[in-house]
Order: structure tokens, then sequence, then C-alpha cells
């Protein structure tokens, strides 16, 4: 059992719990953060995510973040977070450190082509 799967296990120990609250007043309870998370997992081994990848997500704090993170760890890769507001320097040298073989956007980064992988 890998760290995801370990915590998804716990998700469902409270499934009607809020599991996030978002500041926007959003917010997700542990079994839709779960069916979320494992939604999720089963589009990346879709789009190819094996065990072993390294995923670079960029993605605004929060639910998505958070769904994106669990279901990468559930396929077996790992998730590299980079946040957005660092500088081009400091983040193409983690881009770099972290070889990344995927980009996980969030549509809105995509839009707005903030990220410098994005743009």
């Amino acid at each position: 059992m890998n760290v995801a799967a370990s915590l998804l296990d716990d998700l469902t120990k409270h499934p009607s719990r809020v599991a996030i609250y978002e500041p926007s007043g959003k917010s997700i309870t542990y079994d839709a953060l779960y069916r979320c998370a494992v939604a999720q997992a089963v589009r990346l081994v879709n789009i190819g995510v094996q065990p072993g990848d390294r995923a670079l997500i960029q993605i605004p704090n929060g639910i998505e973040l958070t769904a994106t993170a669990l279901a990468t760890m559930l396929v077996g890769a790992t998730p590299v977070l980079c946040e957005l507001g660092f500088g081009d320097r400091v983040y193409e040298d983690r881009v770099r450190a972290a070889a990344p073989s995927w980009l996980l956007v969030s549509p809105t980064v995509e839009l707005l082509k903030t990220a410098p992988l994005a743009r």
C-alpha cells in the first residue's frame, strides 16, 4: 500500500465530514474528495502516467490540488508541487532538479499562461 492508498483509506472513515474548506467558501467532504482522487487517478493512468513517473503540479492550493496530488500518488507517481509565485529562476531550477515526466496544470493556469512551463 502506498501513501495515497493509506490516506484514501483514512478518508473513508468519516465520509460525511468536511475535508477541506477553501477561503472562497467552497468545501468538499472526505467522501467526495475520495471519489475525485480515484477518478483523477483513472484519468492519469489513461493518459499514460505510470508508477515511478514524476508529475509537476501547477495548481493553486485547495481542493483541486489536494485531489490531484492524491491521485498522482495513488497511481504510484511522485507529485512535485511547485508554487506558481516563484520567480522564473527559482522555478526553473526546481523543474530541472525534479526532471518531471508530466506537467499537470489547472485549467485556470493554462488559460492565463501564468506558470513558466505553461507559457
